[in-house]
C-alpha cells in the first residue's frame, strides 16, 4: 500500500509540476507582450513621415501595365508633372485604385513611362542614362513625353543634360539639326541652320543624304536669303563715296530669316560668331 500511494502521489504530483511550467510559460508570454506594446507605443510616438517619400499613391496605366507612383512633389519638374494629374479633393477619382488608374495616351507605352519615371523621380543634378546611340534615343523618348505633356522645366533639363553628354552628337551642323529636329529641339535646328547660312562651302552629299526633303528646302531658303541680302549691300555699297560705307556694320537677320522658314522662334543654343563687317564669298555654291 504504501508503495502505491508513492506511486500515486507521484503520478498526481506530474501534473502539478507541468501546471506550474505552463503557469511560468503564460506569464512570460504575457509578459512578451506587454514590452511588445510597449515597444510599439513608444515607436509609434516617434514615428514621421520622410520628407522625401511621402504623399498620395497615384495608379497610372500605360498599355496594359499599371504604375503605383508616389506623388510628393520634391523638385520643380515632379511638381510640374504631378499637377498635370492630380486632382485634389477628388477621392475616387482617376489614379485612386487599380481598378482607376489614369489612363496615359496610347501613344505611351510602358517602356517610355517607365523611362521617363526613372529620370522624372531620380536624385536631382543627376541621370541614369549612360551615353551612346541607345541613351540617346531613350533621351528622345523623354523628351517626346515632355512635349506631350507639356513639362517645359524637365525638357530643360533634358536638353541640358544631352547637350554636356553628347557633345560630339552637336558639332555638325547637320547632325544638330536633324536631332533638335527628331527631338523637338529647336534651337538645335537654328544652330545648324546658323552653321551651315554663315559657312562658305555648300552642303557636300553625305549630309545631303541625312537632310529630308523639307528641312533641305528650308535650309535653302534661309541660305538664299542670305546671299540676296549680301549682293544687295554691295550693290549699296559700291554707289556710295567715302572709305566709312565700305566698312559701316551690316548685319544679316538670321532670326526673321529662321522664324520665316521653319516657324519656330526660338534662342540659339550657342553665342554665334557676330558678322559686324560683310564676310561672305560670292563664288560659294548653295
Amino acid at each position: 500500500m504504501s508503495h502505491l500511494t508513492d506511486d500515486a502521489s507521484s503520478a498526481v504530483a506530474t501534473p502539478t509540476t507541468t501546471a506550474t511550467s505552463l503557469s511560468v510559460s503564460t506569464s512570460s508570454c504575457h509578459s512578451d507582450q506587454s514590452s511588445a506594446i510597449h515597444d510599439e507605443q513608444a515607436t509609434s510616438a516617434l514615428v514621421q513621415y520622410s520628407p522625401l517619400f511621402h504623399g498620395p499613391m497615384i495608379v497610372y496605366r500605360a498599355g496594359s501595365v499599371l504604375f503605383h507612383v508616389p506623388h510628393y512633389g520634391h523638385s520643380p519638374e515632379t511638381r510640374e508633372f504631378e499637377a498635370k494629374f492630380l486632382n485634389v479633393g477628388v477621392a475616387n477619382g482617376p489614379g485612386s485604385s487599380d481598378d482607376c488608374p489614369i489612363i496615359l495616351d496610347s501613344s505611351v507605352s510602358s517602356s517610355d513611362f517607365t523611362l521617363f519615371l526613372q529620370t522624372l523621380y531620380h536624385a536631382p543634378g543627376s541621370f541614369w542614362l549612360s551615353s551612346g546611340p541607345a541613351a540617346l534615343e531613350s533621351w528622345s523618348t523623354i523628351l517626346r513625353l515632355c512635349s506631350l505633356w507639356k513639362l517645359p522645366t524637365l525638357h530643360a533639363r533634358v536638353v541640358t543634360e544631352i547637350e554636356n553628354s553628347f557633345c560630339k552628337a552637336l558639332t555638325s551642323a547637320v547632325e544638330k539639326i536633324m536631332l533638335g529636329k527628331n527631338m523637338g529641339v529647336y534651337k538645335w535646328v537654328k544652330d545648324g541652320c546658323y552653321a551651315f547660312t554663315f559657312r562658305d562651302n555648300s552642303l557636300t552629299h553625305m549630309e545631303k543624304s541625312k537632310l529630308d526633303p523639307e528641312t533641305y528646302t528650308k535650309l535653302l531658303e534661309v541660305r538664299e536669303k542670305r546671299v540676296t541680302w549680301a549682293l544687295n549691300n554691295f550693290k549699296s555699297l559700291g554707289c556710295t563715296k567715302g572709305p566709312v560705307a565700305l566698312v559701316k556694320e551690316m548685319k544679316f537677320n538670321f532670326d526673321d530669316a529662321f522664324r520665316t522658314a521653319f516657324g519656330a522662334d526660338v534662342s540659339l543654343a550657342a553665342s554665334p560668331p557676330v558678322f559686324s563687317k560683310f564676310s561672305f564669298s560670292l563664288g560659294a555654291s548653295v
